[in-house]
């Protein structure tokens, strides 16, 4: 099990990056399709997408909130309040169905709450069967996904059983998507590096914190260049 809030969501950004849908949401890098030849793409999402579906939300907390309703809303549910970091966004600590989770709810200064992270942290050779089994439950809920994919770069491939050890080095890459009827509007399932299946779900209002907070960093990283 890996606990490192960092390493959570740098997994989900990095499997966004990924989807052509995403990328734009994430890290701007390359999309799934322009990835090397030699990489084996296996995708569950072959067939046409659903129809327009409802933006979902976690747990059933509204998007918008507040910091003080997110916790009052996150504690009813079970979940102990860990930390507040430096962007804003408040970290959690409780259980989803039979494991151990991280919650991450990232707030907007202007919109309240637009995201939600939450990592389910499970033994690593247990992290591959847990994506499959939310993978199969959130596909009941919502349909098929619209973007997925799973594959290894050289010298791991898919069956060889060194999967995980794959995604902890960062060569296997596995996640899938959902699109909702309100645009930007999202559902993201991957595995992070540090091997924790995590789940975000993405409200409208989150592109636009995105580019705020890519905008702020950028910012910070010129003025330290011209004083460095």
């Amino acid at each position: 099990m890996n606990w490192n809030l960092e390493w959570l969501a740098a997994g989900a950004f990095a499997a966004a990056a990924l989807c052509p849908t995403y990328g734009a949401m994430a890290s701007g890098s390359a999309a799934a399709d322009a990835r090397p030849s030699h990489v084996v793409r296996r995708t569950r999402a072959e067939s046409p997408p659903a129809p327009a579906r409802k933006v979902p939300n976690f747990a059933g907390i509204a998007w918008g909130l507040t910091p003080d309703q997110v916790k009052a809303a996150l504690k009813e549910k079970g979940y102990d309040f860990t930390k507040v970091d430096n962007d804003g966004d408040l970290w959690f600590k409780g259980r989803l169905g039979a494991h151990d989770a991280i919650a991450g709810a990232l707030m907007s200064p202007t919109a309240g709450l637009v995201k939600v992270f939450v990592g389910l942290l499970t033994d690593d050779s247990d992290a591959l069967d847990v994506y499959h089994k939310t993978f199969d439950a959130l596909t009941a809920r919502y349909g098929k996904p619209d973007h997925s994919y799973e594959f290894y770069d050289d010298p791991h491939e898919k069956g060889d059983g060194r999967e995980e050890t794959a995604i902890k080095v960062g060569k296997g890459h596995i996640a899938a998507f959902w699109d909702f009827e309100t645009k930007d509007a999202g559902l993201e399932l991957s595995v992070s590096r540090g091997l924790a299946v995590t789940i975000a779900y993405q409200a409208p209002g989150w592109k636009k914190e995105y580019d705020r907070r890519h905008a702020k960093a950028l910012g910070a990283a010129r003025r330290q260049h011209r004083t460095g």
